[in-house]
């Protein structure tokens, strides 16, 4: 009688695994939401041209839905935009089922089949305009790629440049908004390539 119990313990532990990793490539646990604190770090110069202005701590960890280069004025101080998502936006079970792209600083998305709301898919994805620290962070962003798991720490930041007098670049300081204004301006100083 104890080898049976054990046998149908075994077996119902042996069912309990295949069930947890068969969405092993991104399950909810590779990523968690945005974290953000306040921040009392004073305004810095960087890249000779901008002065930037920390409004949060920020650390997150997310796949990476879209990764996007480019070659405007922003590009002197953000040369790539990552289309985050975490929890249910990190799922191949859900974005399989959603077309994905960057344009002009913008990340856009459309399904045929919505997989999940709506509102889940706005509230646990979005763009981030990358701001690199150094010249480590810059290589290693220039690694990533889609679907990579990533870990970005840093700082939500206001952005105003020197020479430019009329430009300036503004945070999303929430999680919640869409549209214009809802990318987050991300100085990042340490990030990792989980897998």
């Amino acid at each position: 009688m104890k080898y049976f119990f054990m046998g149908i313990v075994l077996s119902v532990l042996y069912f309990v695994f295949i069930f947890d990793n068969s969405e092993k490539n991104f399950t909810s646990s590779d990523t968690f939401e945005p974290k953000q604190f306040s921040s009392s770090i004073d305004d810095f110069k960087h890249n000779n041209d901008f002065i930037i202005t920390p409004k949060y701590s920020y650390e997150i960890q997310a796949r990476v839905l879209s990764k996007k280069g480019y070659s405007d004025f922003n590009s002197k101080i953000a040369p790539y935009d990552l289309a985050l998502g975490w929890d249910e936006m990190s799922l191949n079970v859900n974005t399989n089922k959603i077309d994905i792209w960057q344009r002009k600083r913008w990340y856009f998305w459309q399904s045929d089949n919505m997989p999940i709301k709506r509102r889940l898919i706005e509230l646990n994805s979005a763009n981030h305009h990358i701001i690199h620290k150094d010249d480590f962070v810059k290589d290693k962003m220039s690694e990533v790629e889609e679907n990579d798991i990533v870990y970005l720490k840093g700082y939500l930041v206001n952005v105003k440049s020197l020479s430019n007098k009329s430009w300036y670049w503004n945070s999303s300081t929430s999680r919640t908004d869409v549209g214009d204004g809802a990318c987050e301006v991300f100085f990042v100083e340490d990030i990792k390539i989980i897998k």
